[in-house]
């Protein structure tokens, strides 16, 4: 009987055992789990990062470009303001004299 027990009690030893590495080797896994799932999370991080800069680099160049062509456009726009008012400048000018020296003239 009493190697009966001695069996039983071995057989319990060794399922303890077994159940401590069980809990050791899950508790190992869980952390060696957590432990790669934060160095991908920082890599998503990085790679989100990386994409946004790009992005904001691009936007930002598109607009530099489309504020370089409306500027480029304004001015072409107040050259030719600027060409009709001397234009009408020497017209009122030309106008003045004309009556200037036809009113000397006339009188």
């Amino acid at each position: 009987m009493l190697d009966v027990l001695t069996e039983i009690k071995g057989a319990e030893d060794t399922a303890d055992k077994i159940e401590a590495d069980a809990q050791l080797n899950a508790k190992k896994l869980i952390k060696s789990t957590e432990e790669k799932a934060d160095v991908e999370i920082q890599n998503a991080v990085k790679k989100a990062k990386t994409i946004e800069e790009d992005i904001i680099k691009r936007k930002e160049d598109e607009g530099r470009r489309e504020a370089e062509i409306i500027l480029k456009s304004a001015e072409e726009e107040c050259k030719k303001i600027k060409e009709i008012q001397d234009d009408k400048i020497e017209k009122a000018v030309s106008l003045v004299i004309e009556r200037i020296v036809n009113g000397y003239g006339n009188s």
